[in-house]
C-alpha cells in the first residue's frame, strides 16, 4: 500500500491505494482469480477518529474520512478464494 498524505481533520475524504496484490502462487490457474479486499476499523468508538471507511476492490482503493483526533487502525484483507488469506494492518 501507498501511504496517503499526513491525515488532517480538515482535508475531508482521504483514500489509499493498495498495490502488488495478485492471486498466488502465480500459474495459470491462480492469475485467473479474482482478488477481493475487505477492510476493518479498530479504534475507541467513542472517539470517532474515522467514518465513512470503505473499500473498491476494483480499483484497489480505500477511501476514509478523519473526523476527530486520536488513533485507529485499518486492517486489510485479501482474498483469492483460497486459503490463506493476506492481512496487512
Amino acid at each position: 500500500m501507498t501511504d496517503p498524505a499526513p491525515v488532517s481533520i480538515v482535508v475531508g475524504t482521504q483514500s489509499v491505494l493498495i498495490t502488488g496484490v495478485a492471486a498466488g502462487p502465480n500459474t495459470p490457474e491462480d492469475n485467473a482469480q479474482t482478488v477481493s479486499f475487505t477492510v476493518s476499523l479498530f479504534s475507541d468508538p467513542t472517539a470517532h477518529v474515522i467514518t465513512d471507511l470503505s473499500i473498491d476492490s476494483g480499483t484497489n482503493t480505500i477511501s476514509y474520512t478523519p473526523t476527530n483526533v486520536g488513533q485507529a487502525v485499518i486492517t486489510v484483507e485479501s482474498n483469492d478464494g483460497q486459503f490463506p488469506n493476506s492481512t496487512t494492518t
